[in-house]
């Protein structure tokens, strides 16, 4: 698995480079501390999309995957590799870092919060 941290991912975003950018965060999450130009695919409805995501043609761009810390983003960033997908990114740091090193206006929460 491929890692990448969110100056890196603000970067490539920045030069335009063509990438699939799946935030796995639930709901919750996501309606609380939104990033802007990610596809939502919940990790709890991992089984519904990740066929789906692993059947993309080779001409689909590299998938970089986040979530809130890194941790969950990983799994997944497994799993889809286990598919056969090519190009599988890990957002290091997730959101959390996100917010602390590209854009501090940006809420964040622990797991203790309800969100």
């Amino acid at each position: 698995m491929l890692s990448l941290t969110p100056r890196e991912l603000h970067d490539r975003v920045e030069r335009g480079e063509e990438l699939l950018l799946i935030d796995i965060r639930e709901d919750n999450e996501v309606a609380y501390c939104p990033l802007a130009g990610t596809t939502h695919l919940p990790m709890s409805q991992l089984y519904d999309w990740l066929e789906d995501v692993a059947l993309a043609e080779s001409s689909e761009p590299a998938v970089v995957v986040i979530c809130h810390h890194g941790i969950r983003s990983a799994r997944v960033c497994a799993m889809l590799m286990a598919t056969g997908q090519r190009e599988v990114w890990n957002l290091t740091g997730g959101v959390d870092r996100w917010a602390a090193e590209v854009d501090e206006s940006m809420p964040i929460y622990t797991s203790r919060h309800r969100l």
